[in-house]
């Protein structure tokens, strides 16, 4: 699964590469609920963190006529939470804080709602990339009379110290869109394991994503720009040269009178 994923990342990476210029770029942010899938010694349990992300948007149609799209993003991610572990370690708790570099590549169909097309229903889906950065993590036993010290999850190598910094997933959902304005919900589900420690074993993260954002569409400024620009000085039109003006009885073709 974790080939398949990094497979289908670079090869819409590729399609896209021939025309990378954005018709539309934005802005979103999102709440993330994460859900920490875990196993340990054949037990298992799943706890919640709570996240926040903020993402820079840009979005290539395919064809306006076939409503189809690839979008790109990147953006900073947080996820965190304290809780209870001790299901595999008594009287233990875990505070487990989270840095990310997110990269979501998603296809997007749009199903609009009017002849202008500007209220739609879209669904969309793809490959997410998530970079660890940086974060706090550590095990508090209840009776320690010590405080516990946190360290970065992800270590100073590719492995980290307990958590691997690069994870796949793939996301899928639903939004609607109105004058660029749009709000979703989509869920990433895990594709690799992010646990790099033995306790516990597997850590699957699965993302539910409930964001807000708003689109610019740039063919849209392009277009009004072009409305008060002369015809022979539009974008990707040479200058056109005017025909001569017929001069009229007595005069020159500089508009002179002849003597």
């Amino acid at each position: 699964m974790k080939n398949i994923a990094i497979r289908l990342f670079i090869t819409i990476l590729f399609v896209c590469s021939a025309d990378l210029y954005a018709q539309r770029i934005g802005l979103d942010g999102s709440y993330v609920a994460d859900f920490l899938a875990q196993k340990e010694g054949g037990k298992s349990k799943t706890n919640f963190l709570n996240g926040w992300n903020a993402e820079l948007l840009y979005e290539q149609f395919v064809r306006d006529s076939l409503n189809l799209s690839v979008s790109f993003g990147i953006g900073w991610e947080f996820r965190g939470n304290r809780y209870g572990v001790e299901w595999y370690e008594p009287y233990t708790t875990c505070t487990r804080f989270m840095h990310y570099l997110y990269v979501p590549v998603d296809v997007n169909y749009y199903f609009p709602l009017d002849k202008k097309k500007k209220l739609k229903v879209f669904v969309f889906g793809g490959p997410r990339l998530n970079v660890g950065l940086l974060g706090d993590y550590g095990h508090h036993y209840y009776m320690a009379t010590r405080d516990y010290k946190l360290r970065n999850p992800f270590g100073s190598s590719f492995a980290g110290d307990s958590m691997h910094r690069f994870d796949f997933s793939i996301g899928a959902g639903v939004g609607i869109e109105y004058y660029g304005a749009f709000m979703k919900v989509g869920y990433d589900f895990p594709v690799t394991n992010s646990a790099s420690a033995y306790k516990p074993s597997d850590i699957y993260q699965h993302n539910l994503r409930v964001t807000l954002g708003y689109m610019l569409d740039l063919r849209i400024i392009a277009k009004k720009r072009n409305r008060h620009r002369m015809p022979g000085q539009r974008s990707g039109l040479r200058q056109m040269a005017l025909p001569e003006e017929k001069a009229m009885p007595g005069m020159n073709q500089g508009g002179m009178m002849r003597r």
